[in-house]
This record gives C-alpha cells, sequence and structure tokens, in this order.
C-alpha cells in the first residue's frame, strides 16, 4: 500500500510545478499582450552576453516575426538587488520599464508607474541621464539612477542584439 501512495504523492507534485510553469507563462503572455497586442509567442533568446548580473532576453513574436524584446535583469542598488522588465519595440525603443521586485522599503518610489513612464518611448541613442532626461522619484534618487542604468543597459543590449 505504501509504494502505490509514493508514486501519486510525486505525480501529484510534478503536476503543481508544471501548472505554476503553465501560470507563470500565461501570466507573461497576459502582461506582453497588453503592450504588444500582436504577440503571439514568447522565446528565449539563448545568446545573452553582456549582463552584469542576472538577465534574460524574452523574443515577443507576432503573426510576421519579432515584434519586440522583453529584457528582464537584476539590478543592484543600496537597498539591494531589485528585478526590473524592459519591454523594447522592434525599433529598439522603450515600451514599457517596471520594477518586478524590490526588496526594500527605502527607493519602493520607483517602483511607481509615473517614474516608469518617464522611460516610455526612448531609444538606444538616447542619453537617459538622471535629473536632465528623467526625474528621479521622490526619496528614490539612488534607485532611480540604478533604473536609468538598466534601462540604458537593456537597449544596449537588444540594439547590439538586432
Amino acid at each position: 500500500m505504501d509504494k502505490l501512495r509514493t508514486p501519486c504523492w510525486l505525480v501529484v507534485g510534478i503536476c503543481i510545478l508544471l501548472a505554476n510553469g503553465c501560470a507563470e507563462r500565461k501570466t507573461d503572455m497576459t502582461f506582453t499582450r497588453g503592450i504588444f497586442p500582436e504577440a503571439r509567442e514568447l522565446a528565449p533568446v539563448t545568446h545573452v552576453h553582456q549582463c552584469r548580473y542576472q538577465c534574460a532576453i524574452t523574443a515577443v513574436r507576432g503573426p510576421n516575426g519579432i515584434v519586440g524584446y522583453l529584457f528582464d535583469e537584476v539590478v543592484v542598488s543600496r537597498s539591494g538587488p531589485f528585478r526590473i522588465r524592459v519591454a523594447i519595440g522592434s525599433d529598439v525603443r522603450v515600451r514599457n520599464a517596471t520594477v518586478t521586485s524590490y526588496p526594500g522599503e527605502r527607493g519602493r518610489e520607483v517602483r511607481l508607474p509615473s517614474f516608469a513612464k518617464q522611460f516610455d518611448g526612448k531609444g538606444s541613442n538616447d542619453a537617459i541621464r538622471l535629473g536632465t532626461d528623467i526625474d528621479a522619484a521622490t526619496g528614490a534618487t539612488i534607485s532611480s539612477r540604478i533604473m536609468a542604468d538598466g534601462v540604458r543597459h537593456a537597449l544596449q543590449v537588444v540594439g547590439e542584439m538586432k
């Protein structure tokens, strides 16, 4: 009887892991279609270099080819590492920049949509300088600078890929 129970629990555990993976992919596609309505498929880009910490690039494919990229990176601020996601169109311009996780209390203002919206439309030839092109979030000057650096880095890497 015990021999039959072990495989059942193993199967249940595997099913839960698979279901969580499917839910995550569905969430990614829902997020992606909000930015790239023509998105049909997400494909990881395996040739990733020049990442300072941890990053991943995902190609967003539409019916006629690649319509953009999702650039996920861990950046490091005084409050600790945090994750950003930059959606970049095929024209190598920011469509959306967001903080996907932030560990500390200090600097959390970089998560505000009003701050992130400033990056929309920026391209690889734009300077993206804090205080000149981007206003720092109040109470989050260092995290704002780190976010600007991360967005600039994402544009550089995607621009060099193309």
